[in-house]
């Protein structure tokens, strides 16, 4: 195992916790403006959160986009994907058995990936926030194992496609299985892991002491519930419903980094 570990909402739509290297910092005042004008109010959020388990997308639909996207990623580094030289950074706190970013995952990450990731704008990191129970955990150690193989998106969009084709969004379950052992295997697998590598690395104390770290430092950052993002290092209290308003959001942003 690697000596040393790679980089790595409570508004409605998010699934709330119960009792990187940065570019260039934007300032609060950027952020706050920018988002006066993509962000929802809170009547907005709750639609959005509705619409995340009405059905309006069938779950094997929400797995095909998965399944497109893990198929053709750009370059990764432990959980960055992206070029180191991106103007922004934008940091993605999820937990594997999350309706919500699941949803996320297939509606608006993979227009991002190609828009943004592709094209050198934009770095996504991705940090585990593993609130939802046992096998949260589990997943999340599955992560930090596959990011120590330079396939962290990898394995992780290998275990969206699971839950979307389980129907995550449409019906949530929690810890009933389908992160279990051999499910976790079955993703590396499915990532293209050495699976021997995969194994010794479950099995280190020090996995688990990273996926608690990574809880820290959300924790510290503000992150209280998921998928939680944060830009060149600003939390983002509020986020945009859909990939346009990321766009927005996003465009906004790199024109001022860019003067």
């Amino acid at each position: 195992m690697a000596s040393q570990r790679k980089s790595q909402r409570q508004p409605a739509g998010r699934r709330k916790v119960q009792p990187v290297r940065q570019k260039q910092t934007l300032s609060w005042r950027l952020i706050a403006g920018a988002a006066a004008v993509v962000v929802l109010a809170v009547a907005g959020l709750i639609v959005f959160a509705l619409s995340t388990s009405n059905g309006s997308e069938s779950s094997n639909a929400l797995a095909t986009q998965i399944d497109q996207s893990a198929a053709d990623l750009p370059e990764q580094d432990g959980f960055a994907l992206g070029s180191a030289e991106a103007a922004l950074v934008l940091d993605v706190y999820e937990d594997f058995q999350c309706p919500f970013c699941v949803k996320f995952t297939a509606t608006v990450e993979p227009g991002l990936i190609t828009d943004y990731v592709r094209s050198g704008k934009v770095r996504l990191v991705f940090h585990n926030f593993a609130i939802l129970g046992a096998e949260s955990v589990a997943a999340a150690k599955g992560s930090v194992c596959a990011a120590d193989q330079d396939r962290a998106w990898n394995f992780g969009l290998a275990l969206y496609s699971l839950q979307a084709n389980a129907d995550q969004v449409g019906v949530e379950k929690l810890n009933v299985g389908r992160f279990n052992d051999g499910a976790l295997r079955k993703a590396a697998d499915r990532a293209g892991l050495d699976a021997g590598k995969f194994q010794s690395c479950i099995n280190d104390a020090a996995t688990t002491a990273t996926v608690s770290q990574q809880y820290a430092d959300g924790s510290t950052l503000g992150v209280r519930g998921t998928p939680s993002f944060a830009l060149n290092g600003t939390y983002l209290a509020n986020v945009p419903s859909d990939l346009a308003g990321w766009k927005l959001l996003l465009d906004q942003a790199l024109a001022t980094t860019a003067k």
